[in-house]
C-alpha cells in the first residue's frame, strides 16, 4: 500500500510546488496541507438517519411534558422498547416527516454557524489569556526549578481586542528593580506599551503627560491636607514651597524627613520616580509635619 500511495504524494508536492510558485505568500508546505484537506471539506454532508432523528425528536418531547409537570427525564435507553414498537408502526412517510424536519433543522443550524459574524475579539481574548497564564505558570516552575527570573510583558496592538495589559514577574525582586533602578513600575511600563502599540510614540508621549500631571496633583493634594490637619484649627490658603517660612513663622510647623534633594512644589517636579517617592514618603507617614512647641517655635 505504501508503494501504492508514492505516486499521489508525490503529485500532490508537485501541485504543492506549482501554487506556492503562484502564490508564494504561502508556503509549500501549507499548499500541500490544503489540498489535502479538499477532498475532506468537499465532502457530501452526511444524511440524518430515520430512526436516530425519530429517538431525538421523541425523547425532546416527552422529557419536555416530564420537566412540565415537575417529574424526573428519562433516558433513550429507558425507552428503547416502547420507542421501537411506535417506530414499527409508522408508515415510510411518516418516518419521512421525521428526517425532513431533522435535516431542515440541520441546514438551519449549519447556515447559521457558516455565516454568523463570530467574536473574533472575546475569542482572541480567552485564547490570550489561556496561553499567557500557561506562560506564567511555565516560568515560575522555571524559577522555582533553575532560579531563573523572568518578566513577561503582554499588551494588545488593537483597540478592539479585550485584553488588559498582562504583567507577570517571577519574585518581587523583579518590580523592585524596576521601582528603583527604573524609576517606573512593571504595570507603568506595560501601559506605555499598550499605548505605544495601539497610538503609536504620540499616545505615549500624552499618555505620560496626563499621568504625570495626576501624579502631580495627588501629591499636592496630600501635602496639603497633613499640612491643614497639623495647623487646625487655623487652615492656611494654600502650601508654600518657595517661601514655607511664612508657614513655619505663622503656625509653627516644619517639614521632618523630605525625601528629596531640593524642597519642590510638586507642579516643579518633572521626574515620575522622586514623585512617586514623595507620594509613597507621605502615604506612609515617613515624612511628615512636625508642630513645633511654644518653647521651640520662640527659639526658632
Amino acid at each position: 500500500m505504501k508503494e501504492a500511495l508514492t505516486a499521489p504524494h508525490k503529485l500532490i508536492a508537485e501541485l504543492a510546488t506549482s501554487l506556492h510558485n503562484q502564490f508564494p505568500h504561502h508556503s509549500k508546505e501549507w499548499w500541500i496541507g490544503e489540498l489535502y484537506q479538499t477532498s475532506r471539506c468537499n465532502a457530501k454532508k452526511r444524511k440524518s438517519g430515520g430512526w436516530n432523528v425519530f429517538v431525538s425528536q421523541e425523547m425532546r418531547r416527552i422529557n419536555a411534558e416530564l420537566a412540565a409537570s415537575g417529574q424526573p427525564l428519562k433516558k433513550s435507553n429507558e425507552l428503547s422498547t416502547e420507542l421501537g414498537a411506535h417506530w414499527k408502526i409508522l408508515s415510510d412517510n411518516e418516518k419521512q416527516k421525521y428526517v425532513d424536519a431533522a435535516e431542515t433543522t440541520l441546514k438551519e443550524a449549519r447556515n447559521m454557524k457558516e455565516t454568523a459574524q463570530h467574536n473574533q475579539p472575546l475569542a482572541a481574548f480567552h485564547d490570550a489569556r489561556a496561553t499567557l497564564e500557561a506562560i506564567g505558570d511555565d516560568l515560575s516552575k522555571l524559577q522555582s526549578c533553575t532560579n531563573t527570573e523572568s518578566v513577561l510583558i503582554s499588551v494588545r496592538s488593537d483597540s478592539g481586542v479585550f485584553l488588559k495589559p498582562l504583567v507577570v514577574a517571577t519574585s518581587a525582586g523583579a518590580y523592585d528593580f524596576f521601582e528603583y533602578a527604573i524609576g517606573t513600575s512593571l504595570y507603568d511600563i506595560a501601559l506605555k506599551f499598550e499605548a505605544f502599540n495601539i497610538g503609536g510614540l504620540d499616545a505615549v508621549i500624552k499618555k505620560y503627560t496626563n499621568d504625570l500631571k495626576n501624579l502631580r496633583k495627588d501629591v499636592a493634594d496630600i501635602i496639603f491636607a497633613e499640612l491643614c490637619t497639623v495647623t487646625a484649627p487655623y487652615q492656611p490658603p494654600r502650601m508654600e514651597y518657595t517661601d514655607f517660612v511664612k508657614i513655619t513663622r505663622a503656625c509653627g510647623v516644619v517639614v521632618r524627613n523630605w525625601p528629596l534633594a531640593m524642597f519642590l512644589a510638586p507642579g516643579k517636579i518633572n521626574s515620575r520616580a522622586e514623585l512617586e517617592v514623595l507620594f509613597r514618603a507621605w502615604s506612609s507617614k515617613s515624612v511628615f509635619f512636625y508642630k513645633m512647641s511654644a518653647k521651640e517655635h520662640d527659639a526658632w
